[in-house]
C-alpha cells in the first residue's frame, strides 16, 4: 500500500519540482530582462543628455564667435580714419597741415600742443584760440580750433601755425580730433616740440657725477677726523 502511494507521489513531486524550476527560471529571466531594460534606458538617458549638452556647447560657442565677429566688424566699420598731411616748411618757422577724414559725422574740433607758436590760423568759419603764445620750452602752449559745421567727409581743412624767431625743433605729436557724434581720435603728426639745449643731454649725468664726488669728499673728511692723532 505504501509502496503504491510512493510510486504515485514520486513522479508528481518531480513534475512539481521541474515546474518550480521553470517558474524560478522565468522569474530570473524576467528580472534580468527588466534590469537590462533599466540599464539601457539609463544609458539612453545619459547619452541623450550628453548629446544635448554637446549641442548646447556648440551653439553657445557659435553664438559667442558670431557675436564677437559682429562686434569686431562693427568696431572696424565705426572706426573713422583721419589723415593729417604736411608739417614745417624749409625755414622751420611755418607749419601747415591739411586734415581730412572718412567719417559720417563732421569733424568739429582740433587741438594740439605747440612750443613758441605766436600765430594760428584755421579754415573759414572756424573759431581759433592759441593758448600761451610765444611759449617757452618750459611752458608749452596749445592751439584749439572749433566749428559748428566742421569738415564733412572728403573735405580738407588747412591749419597753419607760425613759430617765433627763437624757433623750435620738429618732432612727433598728437592732434586731438573730435567729431560731432562724440568720437575722439589722437592722430600723430609733425609738430613743433621743445627746443633742446646743447648741454641738456649731459645735464643729468653731470649732476649725478657731481653728487658722487661730493659723497667721496664727505667720506674722506670724516675718515680723516676719526683717525687718531699720531
Amino acid at each position: 500500500m505504501i509502496e503504491s502511494r510512493l510510486a504515485i507521489l514520486y513522479p508528481l513531486s518531480q513534475r512539481l519540482g521541474a515546474t518550480a524550476v521553470r517558474l524560478d527560471t522565468g522569474r530570473r529571466a524576467a528580472i534580468v530582462d527588466a534590469c537590462r531594460s533599466i540599464r539601457q534606458a539609463s544609458f539612453d538617458s545619459v547619452e541623450h543628455r550628453m548629446t544635448q549638452y554637446r549641442i548646447q556647447r556648440v551653439l553657445r560657442g557659435g553664438c559667442f564667435v558670431w557675436s564677437a565677429s559682429l562686434l569686431v566688424s562693427a568696431a572696424a566699420v565705426a572706426e573713422p580714419r583721419v589723415a593729417i598731411d604736411g608739417g614745417p616748411d624749409v625755414t622751420g618757422h611755418n607749419y601747415e597741415w591739411s586734415i581730412s577724414h572718412d567719417h559720417d559725422a563732421p569733424l568739429i574740433h582740433v587741438e594740439f600742443a605747440h612750443y613758441r607758436g605766436d600765430m594760428f590760423f584755421a579754415p573759414d568759419g572756424w573759431s581759433i584760440e592759441i593758448e600761451n603764445p610765444n611759449s617757452s620750452d618750459f611752458t608749452p602752449g596749445k592751439c584749439v580750433a572749433d566749428s559748428a559745421t566742421g569738415l564733412a567727409r572728403g573735405q580738407r581743412g588747412e591749419f597753419t601755425l607760425r613759430i617765433n624767431a627763437a624757433g623750435a625743433f620738429v618732432g612727433r605729436g598728437d592732434f586731438l580730433c573730435r567729431f560731432a557724434d562724440g568720437i575722439e581720435l589722437r592722430v600723430p603728426a609733425d609738430v613743433p616740440v621743445k627746443r633742446q639745449s646743447p648741454i641738456e643731454p649731459y645735464a643729468t649725468p653731470a649732476a649725478m657725477g657731481g653728487m658722487f664726488i661730493v659723497f667721496l669728499l664727505v667720506r674722506a673728511i670724516r675718515a680723516r677726523r676719526r683717525k687718531p692723532a699720531g
